[in-house]
């Protein structure tokens, strides 16, 4: 509908005759998208509670499987960390994951229409490149983010350290050594902080250059090559609609990034509920 909403309207531009039919047609399809987005987002709001009902139900299962040895040596803040991230895990996963697989197919209906309906292979040229750095950009930015995210942990495990020990420093370490360390240390969090930050200015500048790629080809086949009204709308068409699914793209490879971090740390607790339970505590699990 959004492409047949697109073919109306830049047909109507391009020829210079705009009509109350047309204009009316147009109008008609753009309402008609809303019934189909208002089901979507109830599609996905259903699909989000189900699967994180399941989700935080085999957490649950496993969290009862594990050992003690397994936990004793673990802290409050440590088991608060794991209900913080196994909510971002339930919340950015499904969003992330949802935004992703709409991004992609977005990306194959603006190829298949650059294609098939245009004909127009330097855009489809254009637009596999751009895919192929997109997916470049992204491996980068998720290894400089996880380096940069252990640098931070550990950091901040060192801090709780020294402030625990703090009367020990006082004694046993000179003044003049007591911050050394952590200048370094800090020297390398700001290196690591600027490496992430500039891979991420990449990859959300990615949309903007393949808009400025893709007017490119635009204004090359309007000028050089011979295309109908219809496919020079079209190829418009297909161009905003792979700029909307590279900006998608940006947004769920931060969120992807962001739950592989904190699947990380809640892993063991998911993998646990394939554990065999003991036969005293199958009755227990049962009534439970």
């Amino acid at each position: 509908l959004t492409l047949l909403a697109w073919w109306l309207i830049g047909r109507s531009a391009l020829n210079g005759e705009f009509t109350w039919s047309g204009l009316w047609a147009w109008v008609l399809v753009l309402l008609s998208t809303i019934p189909f987005q208002q089901a979507v987002l109830t599609a996905q709001q259903q699909l989000v509670a189900r699967v994180g009902e399941i989700f935080k139900t085999r957490l649950l299962a496993g969290i009862l499987r594990l050992e003690p040895e397994e936990i004793r040596h673990r802290g409050a803040g440590h088991f608060l960390g794991h209900v913080l991230a196994a909510d971002a895990v339930e919340q950015l996963v499904l969003a992330g994951g949802l935004v992703t697989v709409f991004a992609v197919l977005q990306l194959g209906g603006a190829l298949l229409i650059l294609l098939l309906a245009v004909g127009n292979w330097l855009e489809a040229l254009l637009l596999v490149g751009s895919t192929l750095l997109m997916v470049g950009l992204g491996w980068r930015h998720a290894t400089t983010r996880h380096t940069y995210a252990d640098t931070q942990n550990t950091m901040t495990n060192a801090l709780v350290e020294r402030l625990v020990g703090h009367r020990t420093r006082l004694i046993q370490e000179h003044s003049g050594q007591w911050h050394g360390r952590e200048d370094q240390e800090l020297h390398r969090y700001l290196r690591l902080q600027m490496r992430a930050n500039r891979s991420e200015n990449l990859l959300a500048a990615l949309p903007r250059g393949w808009m400025l790629a893709g007017l490119g080809g635009f204004l090359y086949t309007l000028l050089l090559q011979p295309a109908t009204p219809a496919q020079l709308a079209l190829t418009l068409g297909g161009i905003l609609l792979a700029y909307q699914a590279f900006t998608s793209l940006v947004t769920g490879t931060r969120s992807l990034i962001q739950v592989q971090r904190s699947w990380q740390e809640i892993e063991y607790l998911f993998t646990a509920d394939s554990r065999p339970i003991e036969p005293g505590l199958r009755g227990a699990f049962r009534r439970g």
